[in-house]
């Protein structure tokens, strides 16, 4: 025999459920414009139904149903998205690990400052930022080409 009250123990439990949902829905309203939030969603379930037992009818259980429930609160998220980026973390790693032993090796066979590749490199382009200012003189357009020159000799001595 059902209790009295059931019918507003039902009801009850979908007003509480549904008040949930009503949470849930005012969390994403407030936290829509934060860096790095994603939306919740509620997902409802519905109770284990009560077995009336009857002798026209067989013995089954889910009889009476019982209402409804929230089963979990849930991240909406694309998991296409989210694979992406696990995939991605460990590329992140490689490269860091390979950014950090050429720096060794730099520190290891370093140049000289004042003929090192990289400064002779500087002034190449040091030379035709003032080519750039100043592209109708002769100076400017002979630094470029001597700078080149130089540059070239530092490549084949490495």
């Amino acid at each position: 025999m059902n209790s009295t009250f059931m019918g507003i123990e039902i009801g009850k439990r979908g007003l509480m459920a549904h008040n949930q949902g009503l949470m849930t829905a005012g969390h994403n309203l407030s936290n829509a414009s934060t860096e790095g939030y994603s939306r919740q969603r509620v997902e409802f379930v519905t109770m284990e139904p009560l077995y009336a037992p009857h002798l026209n009818r067989e013995e089954t259980p889910g009889q009476i149903g019982q209402g409804t429930l929230v089963g979990r609160i849930e991240r909406v998220r694309d998991e296409l998205l989210e694979g992406r980026i696990v995939a991605q973390q460990g590329g992140v790693g490689y490269w860091n690990t390979r950014d950090k032993y050429i720096k060794m090796l730099e520190q290891i066979h370093n140049e000289p400052a004042d003929i090192s590749v990289r400064a002779q490199m500087d002034k190449f382009w040091d030379s035709w930022q003032e080519l750039s200012l100043h592209p109708s003189e002769t100076a400017p357009r002979e630094a470029v080409v001597q700078r080149g020159k130089t540059l070239l000799d530092s490549v084949h001595e490495q």
